[in-house]
């Protein structure tokens, strides 16, 4: 029969391995899962945001398009109108109109 001593000792004895290894395993087991599921998150999240974010780009992408348009025109208006004043500087010393 098993005595305090005996029991205690193997008490003591099974905790400790028990614990050794439980711990050693569940760390590494925790770990792996962890970094598993956040790399699943962090992927997923950069999706949802890019999938948010793409028709805001694209319509800043055509806003950047039409404004550029836009300067050309202004600025071909802008030579023409130049262009204009001159003309319409020399007809006016010709006629001698002021």
């Amino acid at each position: 029969m098993l005595n305090k001593q005996d029991k205690k000792y193997i008490s003591d004895t099974f905790d400790q391995k028990f614990d050794e290894k439980f711990d050693e395993k569940f760390d590494k087991k925790f770990d792996e899962k962890f970094d598993e599921k956040m790399a699943e998150l962090r992927t997923k999240l950069n999706s949802d945001m890019f999938n948010y974010m793409d028709p805001f780009l694209q319509e800043i992408r055509a806003l950047r398009e039409e404004t550029t348009i836009q300067f050309h025109r202004v600025s071909g208006h802008t030579d023409q109108l130049e262009n204009h004043e001159e003309r319409i500087d020399s007809l006016e010393k010709k006629l001698a109109i002021n």
